[in-house]
C-alpha cells in the first residue's frame, strides 16, 4: 500500500513530541512491513497547533489558526495514495477520500483546559473546537483510537459507528530502545559523568503538569540508600523547584529535553525507571494508554517501577516483567531496592522478560508489530 501520514505538529526530529514519536515509529514500521510511506508534518517556523491549546487563545485566533493549518494540507498532492492517515483532527480537515483518522486525545477538552478565558468565551471556544473535532471524525472512513476509553468517547459523543473504531495503543522503536552490555552501560555513564558503580534511578517526565512534587522530594530524602542517585529527564522547567525542596541535592541529576538517541542511552544505562505518575490521580494518568516511558524501559530491558493501576495490571505481570507497588512509602521503596539487588538475577530476569514481551508477536508494543496491526486495519477499512 501507499500510505500518507499527516500531522499538524511541526516536526523536531532530534527532540520529537510524543505524537511525533508515534508517527515516526509508525512510518518506520509500515516501511519494514513492505509499504510505501510518506509523512507530512506542518511546515512553518510558527507552531500554530500548540497555540490552539494555549492559555491566551481566543475564538477568533483559534479559527484563524485552524483554517491556516487546514489550507496548508489541502495543498498536499494525495493522488496515488491508498490511505490518508491524519493524526489529529485539525489537519484531517484538509483531506478527503480514503481517510482513516488516528486519535490520541480529546481535542476540544484539551483546547479549553489551558484557556484563561472567562466562562462565556471558554464555551464559545469549546463549541468551535467541537465543530473541528466532529467534522474530522464524521468524514473519516474509519478511526484508530489509542485507548478503549477514547473509543467510547468518540462513539458516545459523536455517535460514530463503534464497529468502525479500532484501538491501537502506543509503540516503541524496539531497535533504538534496546538492551546494552555492561561495557556500553559504563561508556554511557561516562558520557553523562554518572557514577558507574552506583544504583541509577531514571525519572522521566510523563505528565506535562506533574503534581505532588513535595512528596517525591520527601521520598528521595527519606532513602537511606547511599549508593543510589536519581536522574530527572525532561524536568528542566521544574529543576529549581525540586532543588529547593530536596535536601540530598547531590543525589539528583537533571537532563533536559534530550535528543531521542540520548534518551535511549539513559534508559539502557539505568537500573530501573520510576513512573512518577504514582504521585498523581490515577484516573487522569494515561486514560488507559501504556505510557511511552513504560514501553521504552521494557524495550530497553530495564525494570519499570510503578504504582498498581488497571492499565498496568491488565497488560503486565508484577514481578515478571515490571514491578508494581500498592503504595509508595519509603519502606516499600527500600524493599524494592533490596529485592532488585539481593535476589540473584531477579532484576536481569525482569528486564529480559520485559524485552521479550515487547518483541512478542502477540503484542503490538514494538514499532514493527504495531505498524503491522495498522496495516491490517488500513487494508480492511478502505473497502468499507
Amino acid at each position: 500500500m501507499k500510505i500518507l501520514l499527516a500531522s499538524s505538529e511541526v516536526l523536531d526530529k532530534d527532540c520529537p513530541s510524543n505524537e511525533s514519536v508515534r508517527i515516526m515509529n509508525l512510518e518506520k514500521g509500515l516501511r519494514e512491513n513492505g509499504n510505501t510511506v510518506e509523512a507530512c508534518f506542518y511546515k512553518t517556523p510558527e507552531d500554530l497547533f500548540s497555540k490552539l491549546k494555549s492559555k491566551i487563545i481566543k475564538n477568533e485566533s483559534f479559527e484563524k489558526n485552524v483554517l491556516q493549518i487546514k489550507n496548508s494540507f489541502k495543498k498536499v498532492d494525495v493522488q496515488g495514495y491508498d490511505v490518508i492517515n491524519p493524526h489529529d483532527v485539525v489537519c484531517a480537515g484538509g483531506f478527503s477520500g480514503n481517510m482513516i483518522l488516528s486519535v490520541s486525545g480529546y481535542f476540544s477538552r484539551e483546547v479549553i483546559a489551558q484557556s484563561s478565558a472567562d466562562k462565556k468565551k471558554k464555551l464559545e471556544l469549546y463549541d468551535a473546537a467541537m465543530s473541528v473535532e466532529k467534522s474530522a471524525i464524521m468524514k473519516s472512513k474509519a478511526i484508530i483510537a489509542c485507548s478503549r476509553k477514547l473509543k467510547g468517547y468518540i462513539s458516545g459523543v459523536f455517535k460514530y459507528p463503534e464497529e468502525k473504531i479500532y484501538v491501537v495503543g502506543n509503540s516503541v522503536d524496539s531497535d533504538m530502545f534496546s538492551p546494552a552490555e555492561k561495557d556500553k552501560v559504563n561508556s554511557i555513564r561516562d558520557e553523562f559523568s554518572f557514577d558507574k558503580q552506583k544504583f541509577m534511578v531514571l525519572i522521566p517526565r510523563i505528565k506535562k503538569v506533574p503534581d505532588n512534587i513535595d512528596k517525591l522530594c520527601r521520598i528521595i530524602d527519606s532513602q537511606k540508600i547511599n549508593d543510589a542517585f536519581y536522574v530527572f529527564c525532561g524536568w528542566e522547567d521544574l529543576r529549581s523547584t525540586i532543588e529547593e525542596k530536596v535536601l540530598n541535592k547531590n543525589r539528583c541529576y537533571f537532563v533536559g529535553e534530550s535528543l531521542i538517541e540520548q534518551q535511549a542511552d539513559l534508559y539502557r544505562a539505568s537500573n530501573f525507571v520510576l513512573d512518577t505518575s504514582v504521585y498523581s490521580d490515577i484516573a487522569e494518568i494515561n486514560d488507559g494508554q501504556i505510557p511511552l516511558a513504560a514501553l521504552k524501559a521494557l524495550s530497553s530491558g530495564v525494570v519499570y517501577v510503578c504504582l498498581k493501576n488497571d492499565t498496568y495490571e491488565e497488560n503486565f505481570v508484577d514481578g515478571q516483567n515490571m514491578i508494581m507497588l500498592k503504595d509508595f512509602e519509603k519502606e516499600v521503596f527500600e524493599l524494592v531496592y533490596q529485592k532488585l539487588t539481593a535476589a540473584g538475577h531477579f532484576m536481569e530476569d525482569i528486564g529480559r522478560n520485559a524485552r521479550k514481551l515487547v518483541l512478542s508477536d502477540e503484542k503490538d508494543y514494538s514499532h514493527y508489530a504495531n505498524a503491522k496491526k495498522y496495516g491490517k486495519i488500513f487494508e480492511y477499512a478502505i473497502t468499507l
